[in-house]
């Protein structure tokens, strides 16, 4: 498995040698700013629209981007098309951030992608669908709907923080990572010790997602108050 530091090097060769990045998220957003900060490297930051999860440095020109809206005959799940993207060993910094809105799913990628997508994503799950290409400017006015919601916790345990949102014990925040019902940044999650960094998604099956915000204060008993955001 590639280490943080190599991905990083990676990627300021991508701007370097390409112009631009492909799609990142997370820490790794930070991460990479703050390494072409450091180095003195100018750049820009594209995104698909305010408040977005991925996003694209770049130099002069944004890379060239193609929007599909997935028509089918049925509402999709977020889930069940990035499952998708993922059977067809389709890369998660190739595209971007999948939207669901008034029943539509709409999904970005890299533009070197799209005899590829054309060719291959013909059905989500067992249902047919067809990839229409929308103006980019489609999303540009989107924005994610969410509730916002501070617990207190000991620690940023995983385990700590999805007993809480669950409002249950640790034992079972514990035996939903052990069945693999936990996903962290689109990835099953099992060790409970792990920590949360500011930014990262969590995907709880039969709860719903959020987006961890951070460390808001400690509290007088030596307790974290942390900021949590549920997607609607």
């Amino acid at each position: 498995m590639e280490s943080v530091s190599i991905k990083i090097e990676h990627y300021i060769e991508c701007i370097n040698q390409k112009g631009a990045t492909p799609f990142l998220e997370g820490q790794m957003i930070d991460q990479v700013a703050s390494a072409l900060e450091k180095r003195g490297i100018s750049y820009q930051v594209y995104e698909l629209f305010e408040g977005c999860e991925k996003k694209i440095f770049y130099t002069d020109l944004i890379p060239d981007l193609v929007c599909y809206q997935i028509k089918s005959a049925r509402p999709l799940r977020h889930q069940e098309i990035l499952g998708s993207l993922f059977a067809h060993q389709i890369e998660r910094n190739v595209f971007g951030d999948i939207v669901i809105f008034n029943e539509q799913s709409y999904i970005t990628f890299l533009g070197h992608m799209r005899s590829y997508c054309l060719a291959h994503i013909t059905m989500i799950g067992t249902t047919p669908v067809a990839l229409i290409e929308v103006p980019l400017t489609l999303l540009a006015g989107y924005q994610y709907q969410y509730v916002t919601n501070f617990y207190i916790v000991p620690s940023v345990r995983l385990d700590n923080v999805v007993a809480k949102i669950m409002n249950t014990g640790r034992g079972q925040a514990q035996a939903k990572l052990k069945a693999g019902d936990i996903r962290m940044n689109y990835e099953v999650v099992t060790k409970a010790s792990s920590t949360l960094q500011r930014g990262d998604i969590l995907s709880i099956r039969r709860v719903g997602k959020f987006r961890y915000q951070g460390i808001i204060k400690m509290t007088k008993k030596d307790r974290y108050q942390i900021q949590i955001d549920q997607f609607i």
